[in-house]
């Protein structure tokens, strides 16, 4: 599973990254740039797993496309958790 493993990996370095640079106080000390730059770190993560999911991925069968559902899940939840995941 080389998308996963890849995942695994983003997300990791993502917690890294954030413990590193609180650690180093690095955050702005304005509140609203804190927050823009923690989320930017967030949304960061986000992107590059979607860009190792474009690269290595298959969009139909990924791990939580892929899994089984119970016969009584609902299509529209179904439906919302493979587009989200």
């Amino acid at each position: 599973w080389p998308e996963f493993r890849l995942h695994n990996a983003v997300f990791a370095y993502r917690n890294l990254i954030g413990t590193a640079v609180a650690l180093l106080n690095l955050w702005p000390s304005n509140p609203v740039l804190a927050v823009v730059a923690k989320a930017a770190l967030v949304l960061g993560a986000c992107l590059a797993a979607d860009a190792c999911t474009s690269y290595i991925g298959d969009r139909e069968r990924r791990t939580t496309n892929a899994m089984p559902y119970p016969d009584h899940a609902p299509a529209e939840g179904m439906k919302w958790t493979k587009l989200f995941y």
